[in-house]
C-alpha cells in the first residue's frame, strides 16, 4: 500500500482524502473524519458551537473566577476551553458532536470532591459510604462498594452507550445510578463525570485536565470518557486521587 503524504500547510477543519478515507485538521492533528453520519453517542450538537473564554456568558452560564457551572446536560457541537478555563459539571453529562479544544490548564471536572446529583449521581456527601460505585473508600468505615455481577458488574461502565446514561437497569431492577467516591469526616467524595467527544484535541502547549477528585480522607471520583481515538492526547491528564482513588475508564467508539 502506498505511503499517504498529508498536505504540508493545511487550514483548520480542511477535510483530505486519499482512497475511501479521509482525515480532517482540527488545528493541531490530523483526526480520521468518518463521512458517515456521527455515531449518535456524542449527542444531537443541539447547543450548538461553543467558546469558554472566561468572561463570557455561554448558554446562561456566567463564569465565575473563569469556572463556569452547568446546570442541565450540555449537547455542544464544537467546544473550546479557553486557557485557565474550568468547565464544572456539577452533577450533569458533556457530549461534544465534533471537537473538545482543550487550553493551557483548561479542565473539565471538579477541583475537590462533590456530592449533589444533577442528571447523574456523585460522590458520596461527607461521612457517608456508597454503593454501585466506581469510586475510592474514604477509609475503613465509610466504604465505595463496586457494582456486583447483577448490576452488570465493573464491566458495564465499559460499554459506550451504557456508559454516557450513568447507571444501569438489569434483570433485577433499575435505574441504579453510579456513585463515585465516600465521603469521611469533613470530605465529600469524588464525583463523577461523564464527557462523550467525537475528537478530543490537547492544548498547544502546557497540559488540560479531566478531575474528579477527592480531599483525602474522601475515596477518588470516575471520569467516563468516550471518544474516537484509541486514547486521550498526551497532552490531556487525568485525576481522580483521593484516600484511595477512583476510576477512570476511557472508552473508543469510533
Amino acid at each position: 500500500m502506498p505511503a499517504i503524504t498529508f498536505p504540508a500547510s493545511p487550514y483548520q477543519y480542511q477535510i483530505f482524502t486519499s482512497g475511501p478515507k479521509s482525515w480532517q485538521w482540527d488545528g493541531s492533528v490530523w483526526n480520521a473524519y468518518f463521512n458517515e453520519s456521527v455515531d449518535t453517542v456524542y449527542g444531537t450538537g443541539a447547543d450548538g458551537d461553543a467558546t469558554l473564554d472566561g468572561t463570557t456568558t455561554v448558554l446562561s452560564m456566567a463564569p465565575s473566577s473563569s469556572v463556569y457551572s452547568m446546570t442541565t446536560d450540555l449537547y455542544f457541537n464544537d467546544l473550546t476551553l479557553g486557557n485557565g478555563v474550568r468547565l464544572a459539571p456539577n452533577g450533569y453529562r458533556i457530549f461534544v458532536k465534533g471537537t473538545l479544544r482543550f487550553g493551557t490548564s483548561s479542565i473539565v471536572g471538579f477541583t475537590t470532591g462533590y456530592a449533589t446529583s444533577g442528571s447523574i449521581m456523585q460522590g458520596g456527601a461527607a461521612t457517608t459510604s456508597v454503593t454501585h460505585s466506581l469510586g475510592g473508600n474514604a477509609t475503613a468505615t465509610y466504604t465505595a462498594t463496586a457494582p456486583h455481577a447483577t448490576m452488570g458488574g465493573l464491566g458495564y461502565f465499559k460499554q459506550p452507550m451504557q456508559a454516557i446514561t450513568g447507571y444501569t437497569i438489569t434483570a433485577t431492577g433499575g435505574p441504579m445510578f453510579l456513585r463515585g467516591g465516600a465521603g469521611s469526616t469533613g470530605q465529600a467524595g469524588g464525583g463523577v463525570v461523564i464527557l462523550a467527544a467525537r475528537y478530543i484535541s490537547g492544548p498547544s502547549s502546557g497540559t488540560g485536565y479531566i478531575k474528579a477528585p477527592a480531599t483525602a480522607p474522601a475515596g477518588g471520583g470516575v471520569i467516563l470518557i468516550v471518544s474516537s481515538a484509541s486514547a486521550l492526547p498526551a497532552t490531556i491528564s487525568t485525576d481522580v486521587t483521593g484516600a484511595n482513588a477512583g476510576t477512570v475508564n476511557y472508552i473508543q467508539q469510533v
